[in-house]
């Protein structure tokens, strides 16, 4: 089998890049606005937080903006724990980090606009780990990230039998669900008090 394989007739990123699903409307609106061809705005469409404003499916995000090591789509906090051999890393990081709040933040409000009733949560943990923090990181209300999740799916079963007919989401479950969770507003990173229980004001 791999005497056959040629790689120059084979690209996997090509092939999966051409045929990822991405958004009809984010494509259109590309095409349109700033006169992309449609190879150029598949290519712009795939980005995460356009996704997430554009789907038309119940979705929750569970992401950590920073994370001990490189990983793609959180900041590498960790390389910066020398400030002297990696001058500026700590201030890069945290820019990059609060750019991508920020991003998730319009991703989440679009989506709020497009689709008010459409079950939709993020949980976004600022805790500098890589994982095994499951309903271990709080966001500022004391809820845990698999809370926050619990409450969701609560509202998809009932937004899945409303579409069935079966029953309606209630004005309540619509508004639980659609909540964007974030640990806390401005922490500078690696914020490691927010890998507990937030202290609680009376």
């Amino acid at each position: 089998m791999t005497s056959s394989f040629d790689p120059t007739k084979f690209n996997t990123y090509d092939q999966w890049s051409s045929n990822q699903t991405v958004s009809s409307y984010c494509l259109d609106h590309s095409v349109k606005t700033i006169g992309w061809t449609r190879d150029h705005a598949r290519h712009y469409c795939r980005n995460t937080h356009l996704g997430m404003a554009y789907s038309k499916v119940p979705l929750f995000v569970l992401q950590s903006i920073v994370s001990q090591v490189f990983s793609e789509g959180s900041a590498a906090i960790g390389h910066c724990a020398d400030e002297a051999t990696h001058p500026g890393c700590s201030k890069k990081q945290n820019e990059e980090a609060k750019h991508m709040v920020h991003q998730a933040q319009w991703a989440f409000e679009t989506r709020q606009e497009r689709h008010p009733s459409l079950p939709s949560g993020a949980f976004f943990d600022q805790c500098p780990h890589n994982c095994m923090k499951w309903n271990e990181l709080y966001d500022d209300d004391g809820v845990s990230n698999a809370g926050r999740i619990a409450t969701w799916l609560d509202a998809v079963r009932a937004w899945h039998a409303s579409k069935l007919g079966k029953g309606d989401l209630s004005s309540k479950q619509e508004q639980d669900s659609m909540h964007f969770s974030l640990q806390r507003d401005e922490p500078t990173f690696p914020c490691k008090d927010c890998c507990g229980r937030p202290k609680m004001g009376l």
